[in-house]
């Protein structure tokens, strides 16, 4: 499915900047870990959270319980907890680059940096096979073209160039970071 595997295109590059920082926030001089701290706290809000999470929670959750997977007790409820989890640790890395608390940093990257891990191969593994089964090609041309709006929203092309150059300028600067490219998806949609 076209939506699905686009945000897994989302994921690959979420997974490099997750990398980048569990090995920066563990290894780097505290000025390099707070300056590419500073940096993905920003890639988070506008790209992680600000376009992808939005593209999740604003499209694919509120159509994947109108298809009967349940919010409640459910792999989407697990997802959105995640997602608040996730901007708690991230408000945490930022109090701790302005305090320059550098182990308040690495605490709050390597907990925030396995929890996006974690979450990342359950909506791989679990969500998005089974939101697959349950969408037809309606439902998958009507999340791209939501997932489309949410992008422009949240700054389109421009916004991904930027960060895609910034990412890769980084890992020029911290050394590569190798996150295989994830399979387009296999499970065709029933109807």
């Amino acid at each position: 499915m076209q939506s699905l595997d686009e945000l897994e295109q989302d994921h690959h590059v979420i997974e490099q900047v997750v990398a980048l920082l569990a090995d920066v926030s563990s290894h780097a001089s505290a000025e390099r870990a707070f300056a590419f701290g500073a940096w993905v706290i920003e890639f988070i809000r506008r790209f992680a959270d600000g376009c992808h999470h939005a593209k999740e929670e604003r499209a694919l959750f509120p159509l994947l319980e109108a298809r009967g997977i349940p919010r409640q007790g459910g792999p989407i409820g697990m997802m959105l907890l995640e997602h608040q989890e996730g901007r708690g640790l991230v408000a945490d890395m930022e109090r701790a680059l302005a305090a320059r608390d550098l182990p308040g940093f690495v605490a709050s990257a390597g907990a925030f940096a396995g929890l996006l891990r974690a979450h990342i191969a359950k909506e791989r593994d679990v969500l998005f096979p089974m939101g697959a089964r349950r969408l037809d090609a309606d439902d998958d041309r009507a999340l791209s073209e939501r997932f489309a709006a949410i992008e422009r929203e949240a700054g389109g092309e421009a916004l991904h160039a930027r960060f895609h150059a910034e990412l890769d300028a980084w890992k020029q600067k911290l050394g590569s970071v190798s996150v295989a490219a994830p399979p387009p998806h296999a499970v065709a949609p029933q109807r």
